[in-house]
């Protein structure tokens, strides 16, 4: 017997993912179906050259659905982050008490204004304990909320009356290095101030101090021309609040919104 013969009528075994020479066939690697990779693939960079048309749509698929799954939970993981974050800077930023303060807790008709969140300022005028420290400190959350940088410069500030005047003092001493105006820039720069109880360490009637006017001219004026709204509290009533600040002040005010808070008193239990 010939065996030169015999071993070229012996048929070719191509092993598994190797292409053949006279076709140019592959076997998928994860079917084991032949196909040709040159004519399926060309310059398609979709799915791996190993595998045939089939296996390849499947890979492709699974892969979106794989990715899909993915953005979901980055995207519930940056919306817990944001919403650690903002609790975390409200317990900086505003009174313990009123942490958790929120616009859903007033009606409508009080919240509406801060919704738009467009304007110079509002004052939040009324009686002692009728809440406006409360709504203006969820003026602050919602502010926060509907900030989309929480990491920025510039974030919102909390603070009273009395302790602005007593800050700024400070730097009245003999071994200070600080200004007026290195005391005053944080709540010049402040992107939402929340300015409480204006006017409460003087009688209802009584006008504001020199130095008192002085700050509060300085203060306002600042964020007006920069266009940094400033939530105002005060127990006075608008003419009262008027008259104490003088009419330059005046005039500054009264292109805030002017909303009025009523009721008995939250601080008193019957």
């Amino acid at each position: 017997m010939d065996n030169s013969k015999a071993s070229s009528s012996s048929p070719t075994v191509k092993a598994p993912g190797t292409a053949s020479l006279s076709t140019q066939l592959r076997d998928c690697e994860k079917c084991g179906s032949p196909y040709d990779p040159m004519a399926v693939h060309g310059s398609d960079k979709s799915y791996p050259f190993t595998l045939c048309p089939a296996c390849g749509a499947q890979y492709i698929a699974e892969k979106a659905k794989q990715d899909a799954a993915r953005k979901a939970l980055d995207h519930e993981n940056a919306i817990k982050r944001r919403a650690n974050r903002l609790e975390q800077l409200l317990s900086q930023l505003v009174p313990w008490r009123f942490r958790d303060a929120s616009l859903a807790d007033f009606p409508d008709a009080l919240t509406k204004p801060f919704r738009r969140l467009s304007g110079d300022g509002y004052v939040l005028y009324g009686p002692t304990g009728t809440g406006k420290t409360h709504l203006a400190c969820a003026a602050m959350r919602y502010f926060l909320e509907n900030t989309e940088n929480l990491e920025a410069k510039g974030l919102p500030m909390f603070t009273t009356w009395d302790y602005l005047l007593l800050d700024i003092r400070r730097c009245f001493r003999q071994q200070s290095t600080e200004s007026e105006l290195d005391v005053l820039e944080p709540y010049v720069g402040a992107e939402f101030l929340v300015l409480d109880d204006i006017g409460g360490s003087t009688g209802f009637e009584q006008s504001e101090s020199d130095f008192g006017l002085r700050i509060f001219t300085y203060v306002i004026g600042e964020r007006l021309n920069e266009l940094r709204p400033t939530v105002i509290t005060t127990n006075r009533t608008r003419q009262a609040t008027e008259n104490a600040f003088g009419d330059r002040v005046a005039s500054r005010l009264s292109t805030f919104e002017w909303i009025g808070c009523g009721g008995k008193d939250r601080r008193v239990t019957s």
